[in-house]
């Protein structure tokens, strides 16, 4: 009695205003098989392979919701078309969309030339583009597609219901447009926030005085380690270069002092001379820096002398 009383309950809101509220949306339409927040998550799968993929399903798309990507892989070489949320997925409030999508591996009949041929469908929009580099023509098939969903949106694989599906007129078969690349980065339901810390490092030697700005502009950014190390790799650097010239000093110094050394102990030992040769009556004597006589010629008169 209670599910047929929220039951009707829905259908009275429905009729009533052609709008569900979230608490009868989920007890009429079933729950999402898969949320999606501001990130991005592969969403709808095929592992199938061959010339002719698809996959469909449907799609709760908010605010922020800014598209999806369809991936085809061939060989080793993965082919990509982006479709925006505009004008292909609206915010459809607590009402589902159906969606579907289609990839073909077509030929040239003349210039034999192959491409990818993706293919949208939704309840809002019909959308064909081509994708011609790196396509390999012959027996290689295409294989696993994939949708990949970027910002908020519910994913549903079962059909809800005709009650919780959109009423739109079928859309128009426009014109052939040139395949997009997917966004860099996922969107952001929230404004970005600008932010500035500064940091200033300053070396005690005054080598270097390095002041590094960082400002976070992206609602998705980047680990910010090497931006805040980059403070310790300069003080790293002016420290590895001082120790650097302390050892080259100190060796400058060692060697100075073993050539003062060297050159002290070879004149160690010196001999003196006398200014005037000898005479006869004069004794030739050398002595050494001991003033002890040493061996060798004597004055022969006073040798014939002492005897």
């Amino acid at each position: 009695m209670v599910q047929t009383g929220v039951l009707v309950a829905a259908l009275l809101a429905l009729g009533a205003g052609g709008a569900l509220n979230p608490a009868s949306a989920q007890q009429l339409c079933g729950a999402p098989d898969q949320v999606v927040r501001y990130s991005e998550d592969e969403v709808m799968f095929s592992s199938a392979e061959g010339g002719n993929l698809s996959s469909e399903g449907f799609v709760k798309p908010r605010n922020d919701f800014a598209g999806i990507s369809v991936k085809v892989n061939q060989r080793n070489v993965q082919h990509v078309a982006w479709f925006p949320a505009d004008p292909c997925f609206p915010d459809t409030g607590e009402k589902w969309e159906w969606m579907r999508v289609e990839v073909t591996m077509l030929q040239y009949m003349v210039s034999k030339i192959c491409f990818v041929h993706f293919r949208l469908v939704t309840d809002y929009c019909h959308k064909v583009c081509h994708r011609y580099d790196n396509v390999l023509c012959g027996w290689w098939s295409l294989e696993d597609l994939s949708v990949v969903a970027r910002g908020p949106s519910n994913w549903k694989s079962d059909h809800p219901g005709r009650t919780c599906l959109v009423n739109v007129s079928s859309p128009s078969h426009p014109p052939l447009y040139t395949c997009e690349n997917p966004p860099f980065r996922p969107p952001s339901g929230t404004p970005p926030s600008t932010t500035t810390t500064p940091t200033t490092t300053t070396i005690t030697s005054t080598i270097m005085e390095t002041t590094s700005t960082t400002t976070a502009t992206d609602p998705f950014p980047f680990p910010a380690s090497s931006a805040s190390s980059s403070p310790s790799v300069v003080l790293l650097i002016v420290v590895a270069v001082v120790i650097f010239l302390v050892v080259v000093v100190v060796v400058v110094v060692c060697r100075r002092r073993r050539r003062r050394r060297s050159a002290a102990s070879r004149m160690g030992l010196q001999y003196h001379y006398q200014l005037d040769p000898p005479t006869p009556s004069q004794d030739y004597v050398i002595d050494n820096n001991l003033n002890e006589p040493l061996g060798g010629p004597i004055n022969p008169n006073r040798a014939r002398d002492d005897q």
